[in-house]
């Protein structure tokens, strides 16, 4: 975690970051919205959190493809790109030249309410998110949570995925995420979040419409239904500090510094 110096030069630079995105996304009618931690400190702290060390948002399956065609064709003038290299739990865009430029991208797609449908595609995103797995992840993965059989087999899973180009993965993942299970529309899942996250069903009336807020000195857009969102992965009380249980180490901080080579 860098020191408190550090912590305000990243997010400095962070919030140049998400003032080019924004406009990036108004210019070309591009809806988003703040999520976790970034989210989270829009709605408690209007601005960063202190500790938090990354920045995260949340697109429907269709705002990510329009975003993801301006940027893979390089229609923009901030020079942004895609980075869809890095295993399936998160698209990250970057800036050029940025030491901390970059954003977690986490796609909304349509999951099922029948419960057994629901189950199916989870266990199918749980299998793509070992399989999609590159050899930098795997080694933050060992780092991790994972121990025992569990982590046995996500290495399974990874040694599986090196049968085949990781942009042919995504591309299953993505055709699945969009085109099986989708249910009638009422319920949709982070599709390529990672285990917790794959867990945690959103009512589609929650991200349908969106608000723009109060960030540090600017505002960002941001799901109405922000509370059922926000109370999901934090529970009831999400306005009271916990900062123990909200910090995390960013893996995409850890590949862009080197530290996993």
């Amino acid at each position: 975690m860098p020191s408190e110096a550090g912590m305000e030069e990243l997010h400095k630079q962070l919030l140049i970051l998400l003032k080019d995105f924004h406009q990036l996304c108004m210019d070309n009618d591009i809806k988003y919205s703040l999520h976790g931690g970034t989210l989270l400190g829009a709605i408690r702290e209007k601005g960063f959190i202190p500790w938090d060390d990354d920045a995260d948002i949340t697109m429907t399956r269709e705002n990510y493809e329009k975003l993801r065609e301006i940027l893979l064709t390089h229609k923009n003038e901030q020079k942004m790109y895609l980075d869809e290299e890095n295993g399936m739990s998160a698209a990250v865009c970057s800036f050029k030249g940025r030491k901390y430029g970059f954003l977690d991208v986490l796609i909304y797609d349509y999951i099922s309410e029948n419960r057994l449908s629901r189950y199916i595609k989870f266990i199918v995103l749980v299998f793509f998110l070992g399989f999609t797995k590159t050899r930098q992840r795997m080694e933050i993965t060992k780092r991790g949570e994972y121990k025992g059989v569990k982590y046995r087999c996500i290495y399974f899973l990874y040694l599986f995925g090196r049968l085949f180009s990781h942009k042919r993965k995504i591309s299953w993942l993505y055709s699945f995420s969009k085109k099986f299970l989708l249910g009638n529309h009422t319920l949709m899942v982070r599709s390529n979040d990672q285990y917790k996250g794959l867990k945690m069903f959103i009512r589609t009336k929650d991200i349908q419409e969106y608000i723009l807020v109060p960030f540090e000195d600017i505002k960002l857009m941001v799901h109405a239904g922000y509370e059922n969102i926000l109370t999901s992965s934090y529970g009831k009380d999400y306005m009271i500090p916990k900062r123990m249980e909200e910090h995390h180490i960013s893996a995409h901080r850890m590949l862009k510094s080197g530290e996993i080579i």
